[in-house]
């Protein structure tokens, strides 16, 4: 497993990682989403309006936790306006990724 991964490493650029850092986020969130729908409604709403709330904000502390280094797990607007607060971002390409996040 370390051989694959330094061969990984080796062989992806930048952009690269970033790329599937936040593809892999996002997919994170979107079924950490989902699927809390999903086992609310298939539990006949036991689960309540709390855990569909909880669960989309568990991922995307699970993918700042995961990503937040290589790719900043911009997935999130929310996560782009907690970097723009903190000194992590600088320059004004991350308020232009904060609007696209928006459309």
């Amino acid at each position: 497993m370390q051989k694959l991964q330094l061969l990984l490493k080796d062989k992806l650029d930048k952009n690269t990682k970033i790329f599937f850092a936040e593809l892999i986020g996002t997919f994170i969130v979107i079924v950490f989403a989902t699927g809390s729908v999903v086992l609310d409604a298939k539990f006949d709403g036991v689960l309540g309006l709390p855990f569909i709330a909880i669960a989309p904000a568990i991922a995307v502390a699970i993918g700042v936790y995961l990503f937040g280094k290589t790719s900043m797990a911009h997935f999130n607007p929310a996560v782009t306006v907690g970097f723009l607060i903190t000194p992590y971002c600088k320059g004004n390409i991350n308020y232009f990724l904060f609007i696209l996040q928006q459309n």
